[in-house]
């Protein structure tokens, strides 16, 4: 009978100790962008995109990236890739570490190395335009790096 309950509890101890964060490997689905835009975008004049990212899960993360965290990518109603900006952007190679707590929101956009001019769209004509937003980001986690691409879903929005 002991030894049943020795090896009940040993058990027991491995799905535990099995179970924990070690064996865990970060992915896209356990985050989530919220990507909001102005209420009206004007044609030739910047627009704020502020986006915040999610994390779902119940593991707090050592996250990475550099001041171009977010891409945009911004199609016409038939589909046709449309510059998100006019001109020149020029990124410095600065970068950012910080702790993902679990079940919280990072919004990047009120850390003190954000650039504003890297997260704006400025788009030249009017009309009914489509916005893809995604996250590049690295996890380091149990001396992993991890790289992610969070993607948001597709937004409509109109420029007048």
């Amino acid at each position: 009978m002991k030894c049943v309950k020795m090896i009940c509890i040993s058990f027991m101890v491995f799905l535990i100790y099995g179970c924990g964060m070690h064996d865990v490997e970060p992915d896209e689905s356990m985050f989530e962008l919220a990507v909001t835009l102005p209420e009206k975008i004007y044609a030739n004049q910047p627009a704020d995109v502020l986006v915040d990212i999610k994390n779902h899960s119940k593991y707090t993360w050592e996250i990475r990236h550099g001041l171009d965290l977010f891409r945009y990518e911004v199609k016409d109603q038939l589909g046709n890739s449309v510059p998100p900006f006019v001109g020149m952007r020029v990124v410095d190679s600065l970068g950012q570490i910080t702790k993902f707590e679990k079940k919280s929101t990072y919004a990047f956009y009120k850390s003190d190395i954000y650039q504003k001019n890297l997260n704006q769209i400025t788009i030249q004509h009017p009309g009914t335009y489509t916005l893809e937003v995604s996250a590049n980001l690295t996890i380091r986690h149990q001396k992993k790096n991890y790289p992610l691409i969070i993607k948001a879903d597709p937004i409509e929005f109109i420029v007048q």
